[in-house]
């Protein structure tokens, strides 16, 4: 029963902290949206910033692992080439992150508290990295314009996520993604845009 008040709680707060942050969410709203009693909330959590604390935690753990973006994008999974790899890769990081999630992470990112804005960057910080030694190594751009080029796709589509309910329909969605990351390829060197490298065992 316990587990399911937290899980309610967490879901309940994740969604008013992305909206309106962490100070702009009280834990009286928390409790009326979550239809339970406030001293529940602090009986469970202890403090404010830890049940922030464990809504961003949950938001991370929902995101995709690098681990996986990596195994997509190096053909382990999948031999392919490499822009499909790329396409494949990002497009499933972009997925894992719903608008909630990426808005939670911005403002654990842009806050003062230096343990939120860790844990907020370090999956997409490591992401980034994964992308950029594989754009270095596959389309044999130097290193720092590498991570400049991953850094900006990212930073882009997490945009993207963030401002999702712009963007329309789920169609409209996938088709702005697909449109961004084929317009990023076409700014590599043109035989890693046009297919010819292949990546894999």
């Amino acid at each position: 029963m316990a587990s399911k008040i937290v899980d309610k709680i967490l879901e309940g707060a994740t969604d008013l902290f992305a909206r309106q942050g962490y100070f702009g969410a009280s834990t009286r709203e928390i409790a009326l949206k979550c239809d339970v009693a406030e001293p529940s909330i602090y009986r469970l959590f202890l403090t404010k910033e830890r049940l922030f604390h464990d809504c961003l935690a949950v938001v991370v753990e929902r995101s995709l692992d690098p681990a996986q973006f990596l195994s997509v994008i190096s053909g382990e999974a999948q031999e392919s080439e490499f822009p499909t790899l790329v396409a494949q890769a990002v497009r499933r990081w972009y997925f894992s992150l719903s608008a909630r999630s990426a808005r939670l992470l911005m403002q654990a990112i842009l806050s003062d508290n230096n343990e939120w804005t860790e844990m907020a960057y370090s999956r997409i910080e490591q992401t980034i990295d994964v992308l950029s030694r594989s754009v270095e190594k596959q389309a044999h751009v130097p290193k720092a314009k590498a991570a400049i080029a991953a850094r900006t796709l990212i930073f882009a589509l997490f945009q993207f996520k963030i401002a999702r309910s712009v963007l329309g329909s789920v169609g409209k969605e996938r088709d702005a993604v697909d449109m961004t990351i084929d317009q990023w390829l076409h700014g590599l060197p043109q035989h890693v845009a046009s297919g010819n490298t292949r990546t894999g065992t």
